[in-house]
């Protein structure tokens, strides 16, 4: 598998959306945190973003690239 082959390259999109649907999910879980929620309200807060951009960072990507 090279990096231009179709496969390599929707497994570099993915990671792509991950980390940065990781980056917004911690994020938004230390506002959760400071805003008065402590860590339920944390957790809450970041999964709530992480499984929110996953797909939405996804559907940018294929934008992009046109797909």
């Amino acid at each position: 598998m090279t990096a231009g082959s179709p496969l390599g390259t929707r497994l570099l999109e993915l990671a792509l959306a991950f980390s940065l649907a990781l980056s917004s999910g911690l994020i938004a879980g230390f506002v959760g945190w400071i805003t008065g929620g402590g860590p339920a309200g944390g957790a809450s807060w970041g999964a709530a973003a992480f499984l929110a951009t996953v797909p939405l960072m996804l559907l940018v990507i294929d934008r992009i690239s046109g797909r």
